[in-house]
């Protein structure tokens, strides 16, 4: 069995945003958390933003990862 849920946050021309959560219960149980973000600046520069954590019987896991964009 498994249940996946994602809400969409700001979705605007500039910026988009995201949160998600995923349990998992087929060999052990899991629940998974995530977010998504990303902004447009301006034409030269953007940002993203991106982590997760989760949550299993034998250990968590984690991450987060930051992203700065310029082009020329």
């Amino acid at each position: 069995m498994q249940y996946h849920l994602v809400l969409s946050l700001v979705p605007t021309q500039k910026t988009q945003g995201s949160l998600s959560y995923t349990y998992s219960d087929t060999t052990s149980t899991t629940e998974s958390y995530s977010f998504f973000w990303s902004w447009d600046i301006s034409e030269a520069f953007s940002i993203n933003f991106n982590g997760s954590y989760q949550i299993a019987e034998e250990d968590n896991k984690w991450s987060i990862r930051g992203q700065l964009t310029a082009r020329f």
